[in-house]
């Protein structure tokens, strides 16, 4: 088993994402990567070796959620980032008389300031670590798209983890979301909806207050094709 995923994993960086399953019909192991080569088993077939397999499935289902790899595909300088911060920089621009997108910036920046005690010119450059390469920039618009984008962030990724521990066991949440985006950008705004607002968690962990009302789910107020 070890050598048939050595020969199916494209590099030996990849051994970790394969699990080994090896079963007559009476008895099973187990073989996977952790820094060593681990196998366990043979076991008998039942209902805690069952759970093990069914574990290994839904694990195959979702993103290995590894710092390494967050910050590779989903941090500064990686294509995600970039495309996300640069729409929703341009969306706030564009709509920033819009009445509660103007409410929720003035008062994120009032708040921020009072933390951080930033300037506009002590995060000059920043542009440059998204992509970003308009003559004039925004400093302030753009420091709230990227809280924009880390917040989403942080709640689609403990979406992920609740929706696991609920009703949803082998479900993949972030899968339902690249579902919905070929259904059509209202499909997508629903499901970004239930997770601003909570609906999400209040459902898969029964807790109805685990996310309060922020600053960043104002991209929900003036979606639009460019954002969907």
């Amino acid at each position: 088993m070890i050598g048939y995923i050595q020969q199916l994993a494209p590099a030996a960086e990849d051994w970790q994402r394969y699990f080994g399953v090896v079963l007559d019909g009476h008895q099973v192991g187990f073989v996977r990567f952790r820094e060593r080569w681990l196998s366990d088993g043979p076991y008998p077939v039942n209902g805690h070796t069952i759970l093990t397999f069914l574990e290994a499935l839904r694990g195959l289902r979702r993103w290995p959620l590894r710092v390494e790899l967050l910050n590779k595909y989903l941090g500064a300088g990686s294509p995600v980032a970039e495309t996300l911060i640069r729409v929703l920089y341009e969306t706030l621009a564009t709509n920033r008389v819009h009445k509660r997108v103007k409410v929720l910036f003035n008062d994120w920046k009032r708040v921020f300031g009072q933390v951080c005690g930033y300037s506009p010119e002590k995060i000059k450059g920043l542009e440059k670590a998204y992509g970003i390469g308009k003559d004039e920039i925004d400093y302030e618009g753009l420091l709230f798209a990227v809280h924009t984008y880390y917040a989403l962030l942080m709640k689609l990724l403990a979406a992920e983890v609740a929706v696991s521990l609920g009703d949803g066991y082998l479900q993949s949440y972030l899968k339902k979301f690249e579902e919905a985006y070929y259904q059509g950008h209202d499909e997508l705004k629903d499901m970004l909806r239930d997770v601003e607002e909570g609906a999400i968690f209040a459902s898969a962990i029964g807790i109805k207050n685990f996310l309060e009302g922020d600053y960043f789910g104002w991209y929900l107020d003036v979606w639009d094709e460019q954002l969907g």
